[in-house]
């Protein structure tokens, strides 16, 4: 029996959909003295902003236990999921100039983004760099 050759480039797209899904638990924004994960942010009335918010996570999660389900097209669920992940992200920004949260962060958006924004930024790259590279 011989032992597969398994590189770092086949865990990668793993590794950025965990950063994404931990940087979400994260705190995101700091708001006058205030520091806000992804969960504090989705309003009691669902909105376009907290599906772009829960989609962000969900699809951060599903491509992270996707890396662990043998099934047939698994490659294609995991474009999915990282679609899925990077469509909330853009439904968010999008959604962002009509909400009272952008009123709260300001115009200047990224002066306020900390930690777990920019983990899920980095592990939206890094997965794309793993999805591309596996075979």
């Amino acid at each position: 029996m011989e032992k597969k050759n398994i590189g770092i480039i086949q865990h990668l797209y793993l590794a950025g959909m965990a950063i994404c899904a931990i940087g979400f638990l994260c705190p995101l924004f700091k708001a006058l003295g205030q520091t806000a994960n992804g969960f504090s942010l989705i309003s009691k009335d669902f909105s376009v902003i907290s599906a772009g918010i829960l989609l962000i996570f969900i699809g951060a999660a599903a491509g992270a236990v996707l890396c662990f389900i043998k099934i047939k097209n698994v490659k294609l669920f995991k474009l999915i999921a990282l679609a899925a992940s990077i469509s909330g992200g853009i439904i968010l920004a999008l959604q962002m100039n009509n909400s009272a949260l952008s009123r709260l962060i300001g115009k200047e958006f990224l002066k306020h983004a900390t930690f777990g924004f920019y983990m899920i930024i980095a592990g939206w790259i890094i997965a794309i760099a793993g999805f591309t590279k596996t075979k």
